[in-house]
């Protein structure tokens, strides 16, 4: 890994990120992507000592906001804001 991608993948550490993952959105119906992009998101965030950084919310209401994808997106920004 060259220096630059070193400190583009540091600058990750500080930010919390929250993914909203839809398992049947008719918009993007390449779930398994966003599932394994999820999945090596997260082993970056934990090699940067920052496991706790990252979240994934999975629904299965499609390409919508729900009561409790809100009630996950707002208890990640109570966390994290």
């Amino acid at each position: 890994m060259g220096t630059e991608s070193a400190m583009m993948l540091d600058l990750l550490r500080w930010r919390s990120t929250l993914l909203l993952t839809a398992l049947n959105d008719g918009d993007f119906p390449h779930t398994r992507s966003c599932s394994k992009a999820a999945k090596m998101a997260c082993r970056v965030y934990t090699l940067l000592g920052a496991a706790e950084a990252i979240g994934e919310y999975v629904h299965n209401d499609g390409h919508r906001m729900t009561i409790e994808g809100l009630e996950a997106a707002d208890d990640w920004f109570d966390r994290w804001l």
